[in-house]
């Protein structure tokens, strides 16, 4: 869940700085209002994968004791 969110953040990142440019057939796309959306959810993502991974430690850690 975090490497998906994180890919999302480094893409966006990367687009706009101009070191990638989005292919004709996703420009649009891309440039759609709707497509804010996003952030909010791999914002998400990312934090349901930092948060599970949190979880999972403490999980682990308390089983040793």
């Amino acid at each position: 869940m975090t490497l998906w969110g994180f890919t999302y953040f480094a893409m966006q990142y990367l687009l706009a700085t101009g070191r990638v440019v989005s292919a004709p057939a996703f420009a649009a796309k891309d440039a759609h209002p709707q497509a804010a959306w996003g952030l909010f959810w791999y914002t998400l993502f990312l934090l349901w994968g930092i948060t599970l991974g949190i979880a999972a430690r403490q999980r682990l850690r308390a089983g040793r004791r």
